[in-house]
């Protein structure tokens, strides 16, 4: 199946995984020096907000897809040592309704973009209304950037698979630590499962840029 046909803008939409200031940006402090630092110099942020742009010009949903816990992580099982550290070094990186929380400035949610919030678990789909948003918008193809190839992409894009979606991962709009690995994981885990186009191919695929 071609790219175009594959991701038409009837049918796609396209999910930006934890982009967040406590993520990737001002307020992600050093324990995640080393993902901020590659998603710099990566040209991320500038890439996922050109894939965006160009989605929303041929009708395409944009969809953030962000993790906020409570301030007393209540509603988070610490069942994962990733969660464990994150609670014990910095428990309110990205709490809801602090700073840290937000999405980045150069992908600022626009009024018709969808944010769907998880608090738990490693995937997007996981305990949140994304399946059921998706669905409701007619969508069957799932374009996947943002962070990282290390948990959140890979679990996104396995999930989506099970839940009967297609998949597309931007390969120049998503990141891992070492970036040898993500390159792995892009290449072994993620291309068995559907394409990994440029944003220039998605941009161009969906009638260019205006």
């Amino acid at each position: 199946m071609e790219l175009g046909e594959l991701a038409a803008p009837e049918h796609t939409a396209v999910v930006i995984i934890e982009m967040q200031r406590g993520v990737v940006g001002d307020c992600a402090g050093p324990m995640l020096a080393p993902l901020t630092t590659a998603v710099e110099s990566h040209q991320i942020a500038s890439r996922l907000a050109e894939l965006a742009d160009a989605a929303r010009r041929s009708g395409i949903r944009v969809v953030h897809a962000v993790a906020r816990f409570r301030a007393d992580w209540a509603t988070t099982p610490i069942n994962n040592p990733t969660f464990a550290v994150h609670r014990k070094i910095d428990p309110n990186r990205i709490v809801e309704g602090t700073p840290g929380a937000e999405v980045i400035a150069q992908l600022t949610p626009q009024p018709a973009d969808i944010v769907s919030v998880r608090q738990h678990g490693m995937s997007a789909f996981t305990g949140t209304d994304l399946d059921a948003a998706l669905r409701a918008l007619g969508v069957r193809t799932v374009v996947i950037g943002g962070v990282s190839l290390n948990l959140g992409v890979p679990g996104t894009a396995n999930e989506a698979i099970n839940l009967g979606y297609k998949i597309a991962v931007v390969r120049d709009g998503v990141i891992g630590v070492p970036t040898e690995y993500g390159e792995q994981v892009l290449q072994h885990t993620l291309r068995p499962l559907g394409p990994t186009p440029t944003t220039a191919e998605l941009v161009a695929a969906w009638g260019g840029a205006e």
